[in-house]
């Protein structure tokens, strides 16, 4: 629908890609005055719990529309929360919780792929029978 329109849609991802970018710096500008120091490792967890969202999300309910893809990555974000809150409630060593949320996120990564596997594994017992 946009190229019917003649706008360019390599220059309109750029556009927002800058966008974007000039945002997270001017972010992490104004938290770095705000703590009056900067740190190479300030953002890197951030990163995680997006990705980690992301992930939860689209194993969660598939995206088939813009509407179903925000409401995913918002239901993977409160499930990566509560997970995090209950291993932080357990008595396990915070170092743990870096593992525990990279055994999530591969957990999260498997699911699509273990339905896939079912489906056609249904599909040959059923082709089987007839």
């Amino acid at each position: 629908m946009v190229r019917a329109s003649s706008i360019d849609t390599d220059m309109a991802k750029i556009v927002g890609f800058a966008i974007s970018n000039a945002t997270v710096a001017l972010s992490g500008a104004i938290v770095a005055q705000m703590q009056q120091s900067a740190d190479i490792n300030m953002g890197s967890g951030m990163i995680v719990i997006g990705l980690a969202s992301l992930i939860i999300g689209d194993a969660l309910l598939r995206n088939r529309t813009v509407l179903r893809g925000l409401v995913s990555v918002i239901m993977g974000s409160v499930v990566y929360r509560i997970i995090i809150a209950l291993i932080l409630t357990t008595s396990l060593p915070p170092s743990f919780l870096k593992l525990i949320s990279a055994l999530v996120v591969a957990t999260a990564i498997s699911i699509p792929n273990l339905r896939v596997r079912n489906g056609f594994s249904r599909l040959r017992i059923k082709g089987d029978k007839q």
